[in-house]
């Protein structure tokens, strides 16, 4: 079993995207991924970390100027679905930087 605390000295952000998977019932195939980001507590820049977003298949915080965004993108089929996940994630995404006043972005995909 792992732990939540991985260091006193960071601060963790995560999300699972089996938390929804495993609600409706057993999980068949191959389990899902999920995102997180690490900031480390004992420098000025935790001052000014802001969670914007927390999803299943992304988390975004600013920092200063910049939104820092961790995707977990599904997996690639040519299936009308796959297409329409894709573009609810990447429509989700861009609601979240456009409601911040930020100048950058920096995506971070998996």
């Amino acid at each position: 079993m792992l732990s939540n605390i991985l260091h006193c000295d960071f601060i963790q952000l995560s999300s699972s995207a089996m938390m929804d998977s495993v609600s409706h019932g057993v999980l068949r195939g191959r389990p899902h991924g999920g995102v997180g980001i690490l900031i480390r507590k004992l420098n000025n820049l935790f001052k000014t970390v802001r969670c914007l977003a927390k999803r299943e298949r992304f988390i975004a915080i600013s920092v200063f100027d910049i939104v820092i965004v961790n995707v977990y993108l599904p997996v690639c089929t040519s299936d009308d679905a796959y297409k329409d996940e894709l573009t609810f994630i990447l429509e989700d995404i861009l609601n979240v930087i456009a409601t911040c006043c930020c100048g950058k972005v920096v995506l971070g995909v998996m």
